[in-house]
């Protein structure tokens, strides 16, 4: 029997490579396992990148995040879909910025504000179709983050992109508790690439040859990381084949920013260290997005990434080890690279790093190698 998964693409003009990232990690993913049909939304679903994923097989339809009613019916007959919004595509946007100066606030609170919005619209869609389709609907995986100001009980306050998604896991589970029944959690992990679209933290050329990356946080803090663009895929087909109601912090590999400067410079031939900034450098440097930042590597330092959340669990405990590297998905071409060696988000052996915990001593340490395409420098 077919199933029907629509899956959350990039909406075009609004967003940056992390949501396209996502979405076609998961749409590849399904792809290639029998027995799926991908649905994908886009504003244009005749538009250039459209219709390169209907040449793959993928029905795309035109939906917007800001309409419901498109939602719904982009939804409709679904048994499975994987929702996600975007932070820093709000961003990106004009409007924000002119919102936030009529408002007399922040670009941030503004992009809060938009992303908790769309995310609610579509819960509420994903709720509307799960009444209307008698059950058919079986597992809505929500990409999500850390509640940082519940977790920190109010002392990191300016986390947005963090607690904007935070709050619609609260309102999915506050207005539609069946719903929630049926709803599994992915929180990402840092992704490994950022420094490639971003000044936080690409690795700067200092005037001796040597590369470093400053940033407000202690060199030794393990940090979760990801490599989105192979691991999603995998992370949500797993999340899809166990029980709802599972929480996964979405992450290769565990790494401190000294391990992350040690391998990023092995890939690139070239002497990479790690050096501890101010905050108020990146206040300075960013303005309010620097103080976001700032509260960030603040919290993750102090709390942890995942707040210290007992209810979270990672890709190697041991039910999702065995699940991703030894039973369903051990054939496939993203996230197994624990068995052939080309898992990007992981850590390569060469490189002497061991796995980290995250500060999470119940979990259990592993191996994993690591593909230095994701950190080339050119």
């Amino acid at each position: 029997m077919h199933t029907y998964p629509p899956l959350h693409f990039a909406q075009k003009d609004t967003v940056r490579h992390t949501k396209t990232r996502k979405g076609s990690s998961v749409a590849n993913a399904f792809l290639h396992s029998p027995g799926w049909k991908i649905r994908g939304i886009s504003r244009d679903a005749l538009s250039l990148s459209s219709l390169a994923w209907i040449s793959k097989g993928v029905e795309m339809v035109t939906a917007n995040l800001e309409d419901v009613e498109s939602l719904k019916a982009a939804f409709r007959g679904a048994s499975v879909v994987f929702g996600n919004t975007d932070f820093w595509g709000h961003m990106q946007d004009s409007g924000t910025y002119e919102r936030a100066r009529l408002e007399g606030r922040s670009a941030n609170e503004v992009a809060r504000d938009r992303e908790i919005e769309q995310g609610k619209h579509m819960v509420d869609a994903v709720a509307a179709i799960t009444d209307s389709d008698e059950g058919l609907l079986e597992r809505f995986v929500l990409s999500t983050l850390s509640d940082c100001q519940g977790w920190s009980k109010g002392a990191i306050s300016f986390n947005q992109h963090f607690d904007a998604k935070a709050a619609q896991v609260e309102y999915l589970r506050r207005v539609y508790p069946e719903l929630a029944k049926k709803t599994s959690l992915l929180q990402m992990g840092m992704y490994m690439s950022n420094w490639e679209t971003s000044s936080v933290p690409r690795p700067a050329r200092q005037s001796d040859g040597e590369f470093k990356v400053r940033l407000p946080i202690g060199g030794d803090v393990k940090v979760p990381m990801v490599d989105a663009r192979t691991d999603t895929g995998v992370l949500v087909k797993a999340l899809v084949e166990l029980p709802a109601g599972v929480h996964l912090v979405g992450a290769g590999s565990c790494m401190s920013w000294n391990e992350w400067c040690r391998v990023w410079g092995k890939a690139n031939g070239v002497a990479c260290v790690f050096e501890r900034s101010d905050r108020m450098e990146l206040e300075e440097y960013m303005g309010a997005t620097g103080r976001e930042f700032a509260d960030m590597f603040q919290y993750v330092e102090e709390f942890g990434y995942d707040g210290g959340d007992p209810g979270v669990v990672y890709p190697w405990d041991v039910s999702f080890h065995s699940l991703i590297y030894g039973g369903t998905f051990a054939n496939g071409n993203t996230a197994q690279g624990g068995h052939q060696g080309d898992h990007r988000g992981g850590i390569h052996q060469e490189a002497g790093l061991v796995l980290g915990t995250c500060g999470r001593p119940n979990l259990r340490s592993a191996w994993r190698r690591q593909n230095f395409n994701g950190f080339r420098y050119n």
